[in-house]
């Protein structure tokens, strides 16, 4: 610049020809090249959920056996019902078979006393085995617990005696 009149010098002792001349703002510097980053893990996207393959069926649990249901006949007349029996004679002859038995009774004061009836055997009597097998009356042994349905009404003898409509062994 020159000091006289204010104006800039252009080197070489001439003036530019613009006048005075204004200060020049600083160059700006190139950037520095940042030192490179990590790249940033990307957070993980949600899977769709998969679809479960079809499952065979399962099998059936094996169901235990059911039980063979056995009638027992509804006769027109009444039935007396009598469980744990004990059978205590057997008589077996051509024309008819009795089975004597002896069973326990309790009162309403719960006193026991037992109670001694002959079954007379008949061929619509059904027999069943303690395994609901159907056999006849040779399969009845004195000293066998026996459940007995027979008819309401006996005779008046000593013992009293009724048909007998089922008989289920229960232990020999």
């Amino acid at each position: 610049m020159d000091q006289l009149d204010g104006r800039r010098n252009n080197g070489r002792g001439q003036d530019n020809g613009r006048g005075p001349s204004r200060p020049q703002p600083p160059r700006p510097r190139p950037p520095r090249p940042e030192p490179p980053r990590p790249p940033r893990p990307e957070p993980p996207r949600p899977r769709p959920p998969r679809p479960e393959p079809p499952r065979p069926p399962r099998p059936e649990p094996p169901r235990p056996p059911r039980p063979i249901p056995l009638p027992i006949p509804q006769p027109v007349e009444n039935i007396m019902a009598v469980d744990n029996a004990l059978i205590i004679d057997v008589d077996i002859t051509p024309q008819f078979s009795t089975v004597t038995i002896v069973y326990e009774v309790r009162n309403f004061v719960n006193q026991a006393s037992s109670q001694t009836v002959r079954l007379v055997i008949t061929d619509e009597t059904q027999i069943v085995s303690q395994f609901g097998q159907r056999i006849g009356v040779w399969g009845l042994r004195e000293g066998m617990l026996i459940n007995a349905r027979f008819s309401s009404r006996f005779t008046r003898s000593l013992p009293p005696q009724a048909e007998a409509f089922w008989i289920r062994i229960i232990r020999f």
